[in-house]
């Protein structure tokens, strides 16, 4: 770790073991890739985004895929948004801490699409078939922006999904997963000049079809650490930005209220 051959670092540990490692590495003041999440608690992660203050960025991958970013410029184009509601889907997946662990994806991208999470209240409700928890989160975001998030380890669907409404138009996001290239349809009532009256159009926007390394992110965070090394330019998946998110999905995960 100290030879002064090296000119960044990549840290592929497990969480737990994700600060000891960052403890040490961070003095020397060079760019870090980390995968995600930030260590095991809120705590941790602001601990990890006050020790680095260097170029880094976090392995949120779902900021990183193409399609995901194709559906955030048209959310940013949407105006007036009043609701927004994500879908954490996942089949027979009873992992312990699958909200803090797994459902953190969502909530980050969540927060790369409509900013910080002001408030998160989270009902909380034991799976009638197994030991795995429902989740259904009502949320507010520092807009003023209301919304849901609904998080189920073990349902027949397995998905990730997200639909942002405004009074004009309607996007919805079946983000790629595995095999599933994913999609996103637009419905936007139109004025129809030749008939007088409003339409609706709907139009469908498929996933790309290239290596699964490229469509589903992976290559995206590599690029984006090695331009910002680079070029010095903001990243959007860091330390300090993941902090509301592990926040976010602690409360979630513990069934309680989360305020900021």
């Amino acid at each position: 770790l100290a030879d002064d051959e090296i000119d960044a670092f990549a840290v592929a540990v497990s969480p737990e073991a994700l600060v000891s490692v960052i403890e040490q590495i961070a003095p020397r003041g060079l760019p870090i890739f980390s995968e995600k999440p930030p260590g095991i608690s809120s705590a941790q992660a602001q601990r990890l985004a006050d020790l680095v203050t260097t170029t880094n960025v976090v392995a949120f991958n779902r900021r990183f895929i193409p399609l995901n970013n194709v559906f955030k410029k048209i959310v940013d184009e949407m105006d007036d948004l009043f609701f927004v509601e994500g879908h954490f889907f996942r089949h027979n997946r009873q992992d312990p801490s699958f909200a803090l662990e797994t459902g953190i994806h969502w909530i980050n991208f969540m927060t790369y699409l409509f900013g910080p999470i002001q408030a998160a209240r989270t009902e909380r409700r034991p799976h009638p078939q197994n030991e795995t928890w429902i989740r259904v989160s009502d949320l507010t975001f520092a807009s003023g922006l209301r919304g849901l998030l609904k998080i189920f380890p073990c349902t027949g669907a397995q998905g990730e999904r997200l639909e942002v409404h405004s009074p004009q138009r309607t996007a919805f996001l079946y983000g790629p997963l595995w095999e599933d290239d994913g999609e996103i349809v637009i419905e936007e009532n139109v004025f129809a000049p030749v008939l007088h009256e409003q339409r609706l159009l709907r139009r469908t926007i498929p996933g790309g079809t290239g290596p699964e390394i490229v469509e589903r992110g992976i290559v995206g965070e590599y690029v984006e650490f090695f331009h910002a090394i680079h070029s010095g330019a903001p990243t959007r998946s860091n330390f300090q930005n993941a902090v509301n998110s592990m926040r976010v999905a602690e409360a979630i995960e513990a069934g309680i209220d989360f305020e900021d």
